[in-house]
């Protein structure tokens, strides 16, 4: 939920700053923000910069986006008959951490990626 929560606290950065620059020293909206210009507010949004809920930087590059990040989970056997994620690295900004001595794979036969398996004579999806 930490990215909800940094969707919200990015809406209301951007909101303040907006208010700072058109309305200094006003409690509530003055006149310049009445109504809200969403594509003034767009460019308020777009600076805006803070320490998000989880101590990561939030900030947007010049496409609007937010960096990714991702948690690289790997679904290993744990211990007879229990199964779990087991976190092996992350992607940060471009940036690739990887625990390679911690990747568990299918040993026994090669592992195959596919959408789907092709239908045999007489089936169909």
């Amino acid at each position: 939920m930490g990215f909800v929560i940094n969707a919200i606290y990015a809406m209301a950065h951007g909101l303040h700053d907006m208010h700072s620059h058109l309305c200094p020293g006003h409690v509530g909206l003055c006149d310049d923000m009445k109504p809200i210009d969403g594509n003034h507010l767009l460019d308020f949004l777009l600076k805006t910069s803070f320490t998000g809920v989880s101590g990561e930087d939030i900030w947007f590059d010049e496409n609007g986006d937010s960096p990714g990040r991702y948690e690289i989970m790997n679904f290993q056997h744990v211990e007879p008959g229990v199964y779990d994620y087991i976190n092996i690295g992350s992607w940060h900004e471009g940036m690739l951490s990887l625990d390679d001595e911690m990747i568990q794979m299918n040993r026994s036969d090669m592992v195959r990626s596919v959408c789907s398996e092709p239908c045999s004579k007489g089936e169909i999806k």
